[in-house]
């Protein structure tokens, strides 16, 4: 039990990794109302502060069981970008002029 802190780093959140990949995808489809590097940060921020966590310790067999994503949708995780991405287009801090 003495690398308790070590075997912890290999904990992963799942969602995590859907919503970076979710947002990258919003970002590069030219879909943001500004891509620069604070608001996608922003954007990444907020969606994340509203998806619930979604820790693993194995993959392999959260795959064979079939749990890997819990109860967040895909479908679920493309709206809380939606809605991250909407709150940041009305009040961009980067300085682009604000989306109507």
């Amino acid at each position: 039990m003495a690398n308790v802190a070590e075997d912890c780093l290999r904990v992963r959140n799942v969602n995590e990794e859907r919503v970076l990949t979710a947002v990258g995808h919003y970002v590069d489809s030219g879909m943001a109302h500004c891509s620069c590097a604070e608001c996608a940060l922003d954007l990444l921020a907020l969606a994340l502060n509203q998806t619930p966590p979604r820790y693993v310790a194995n993959e392999v067999l959260m795959d064979l069981y079939g749990d890997r994503d819990g109860m967040l949708t895909d479908t679920d995780i493309r709206q809380t970008v939606l809605n991250a991405a909407t709150r940041v287009a009305s009040n961009p801090r980067c300085g682009m002029p604000m989306s109507i």
